[in-house]
C-alpha cells in the first residue's frame, strides 16, 4: 500500500488504487504488480539457479537468507519450491530420513543464518549510526 500511495498523490478512494485500467482486483499486492510499481522476481530466480549449480548446500541456504532479508522477494514459496532440494542436498539422508525431517532441518538452518544476519545488520547500525553508539557496540560484541 506504501508503494502505491508513494506513486499516486491527491486520491480521493481506494477503490482508485485497486482499479488499475478499470480492472477490480482484491488485494494492494496485487494492484501494484498490475500498476507497474512492483519488480520481478526473475533476477532473483536467476541468482539462485546460478548459485546452485555452483555454490554447496550451505552457501546456497547463507544466500537465500540473505535474499529475503534485503531483497525481499514476492513468491517466497515458489523459491522455496524451486531450490529446496539444492537447500538439503547436504543433509545426511537415510531411509528413515522423511520428508518432513529434512524440511525441519532446513528451516532449522534457515532461522539460525537469518538470526546471525539479523544480529550482523543491528551491529553495524549501531556502530554506524553515531561514534558514541561504540561502546554499546563493544558490550553487544562482548555477550556474543
Amino acid at each position: 500500500m506504501c508503494v502505491l500511495l508513494s506513486h499516486f498523490r491527491g486520491l480521493i478512494n481506494w477503490e482508485y488504487l485497486l482499479s488499475p485500467n478499470d480492472t477490480f482486483l482484491p488485494t494492494f499486492k496485487k494492484a501494484i504488480e498490475h500498476w507497474g510499481l512492483l519488480k520481478s522476481d526473475n533476477s532473483i530466480y536467476e541468482c539462485l539457479v546460478e548459485a546452485s549449480s555452483l555454490q554447496m548446500s550451505y552457501a546456497l541456504r547463507r544466500f537465500f537468507v540473505t535474499i529475503l532479508f534485503f531483497c525481499e522477494p514476492t513468491n517466497v514459496r515458489s523459491l522455496w519450491d524451486q531450490f529446496y532440494i539444492h537447500m538439503v542436498e547436504d543433509y545426511p539422508s537415510t531411509s528413515t530420513t522423511m520428508g518432513s525431517s529434512l524440511t525441519n532441518m532446513l528451516l532449522r538452518d534457515l532461522n539460525d543464518h537469518l538470526l546471525t544476519t539479523i544480529k550482523k545488520t543491528f551491529l553495524r547500525q549501531l556502530f554506524y549510526d553515531d561514534s558514541e553508539k561504540i561502546v554499546l557496540v563493544n558490550k553487544a560484541v562482548a555477550l556474543s
